[in-house]
């Protein structure tokens, strides 16, 4: 639990999801929704612990700043339709504009 995978995988038929777990290095939430094409991801990383974030879509900011200017936040690479990033420890809510669901 040093280090968290969140890879939501949406659907026509599903459009939102809620978990969190109790690791032995804190609390680990997320949440994600679609509305009007719009997906919200909201995460929390516990402290000493860092994520790999998987994010379906485009233009994707972090609260209201472009993801480049997110602090804890670091683009690693995209695969196919996904912006993967590493995250620092915090709570982010990540938001993708123009959602396609698989």
């Amino acid at each position: 639990f040093k280090h968290i995978i969140i890879h939501p995988r949406p659907t026509v038929d599903l459009t939102w999801a809620k978990a969190e777990h109790q690791s032995p290095h804190g609390l680990i939430k997320t949440s994600w929704n679609i509305k009007n094409k719009k997906f919200t991801l909201d995460v929390t990383i516990p402290v000493n612990t860092t994520a790999t974030v998987y994010i379906l879509g485009k233009n994707i900011t972090e609260g209201k700043s472009p993801t480049a200017k997110a602090k804890g936040v670091t683009f690693l690479r995209t695969e196919k339709n996904t912006s993967v990033f590493k995250v620092e420890s915090g709570s982010y809510q990540f938001v993708s504009q123009d959602h396609q669901s698989n």
